[in-house]
């Protein structure tokens, strides 16, 4: 599930091992393979890139930089930004899958093309009316504690948008911190932290639901992501294939 990612450290004084689950070198790229499974399959590549690190409000901050390749066909993704904050070597990973102004921003591109698709002309003042309506709020996150149990909770999250008499919502349910597990990828053996959580969707009638088992190791973050129907089948992948500086 490829999303924006916006990733803050808490200070828990009693840890033993390090756990910045983020890359730490200005220029540093992660590369991605990402496959879609079902009626319209795809394969795609995808990067993060570091660029910058700095300090904010006592914490170190990474600045990181997302982009999804789809040259050679009609969809477009734009770039989208991740931000990883720490403070100290020791601190938990707090994953912010999204932000309420990262999800705004998503929906006023989406309505702005749904519109044009239709045939019709949108102004910039048509577009600061509708974001006027939009009214965001929550978080989704996800806190990765390399202290806590196999099997241990994480606290379930949600995030909603209403505009006028519509309402979005997202939910992070069922998460669940899995231990660590040494995986082995195109770009090589690591050793993460597994977790699992169900992600859901709900627009008006429209719903969605997918159980997401992802694998984030030190230094790198987000290693392996399989998101999979409740049946079980595979929905979407997302493997580490290279990692560069």
């Amino acid at each position: 599930m490829k999303k924006i990612l916006l990733i803050a450290f808490c200070a828990f004084a009693t840890f033993a091992v390090p756990a910045q689950y983020a890359p730490m070198q200005v220029g540093k790229v992660m590369t991605y393979q990402v496959k879609k499974y079902g009626d319209n399959p795809s394969t795609r590549t995808a990067t993060s890139t570091v660029d910058s690190i700095g300090t904010a409000d006592g914490a170190t901050v990474v600045f990181v930089t997302d982009h999804t390749d789809t040259s050679g066909t009609l969809d477009t993704e734009p770039d989208t930004h991740m931000l990883y904050r720490y403070t100290t070597a020791e601190a938990p990973t707090t994953i912010v899958l999204m932000t309420p102004d990262e999800f705004k921003a998503q929906l006023l591109e989406m309505v702005r093309q749904q519109i044009m698709d239709a045939g019709q002309m949108v102004s910039d003042a048509d577009m600061a009316e509708i974001s006027n309506s939009m009214r965001p709020s929550g978080k989704l996150q996800l806190v990765i504690d390399p202290a806590a149990a196999d099997g241990a909770r994480i606290p379930s999250a949600s995030m909603r948008l209403s505009m006028n008499m519509f309402t979005m919502a997202m939910h992070l349910t069922n998460c669940k911190y899995l231990g660590k597990e040494t995986i082995t990828v195109s770009a090589g053996e690591f050793e993460c932290a597994k977790i699992q959580y169900v992600y859901k969707f709900n627009a008006g009638t429209e719903s969605e639901r997918m159980n997401v088992t992802a694998w984030y190791a030190p230094g790198i973050g987000l290693v392996k992501e399989e998101d999979r129907t409740k049946q079980g089948e595979m929905i979407s992948e997302q493997v580490l294939t290279a990692v560069s500086e």
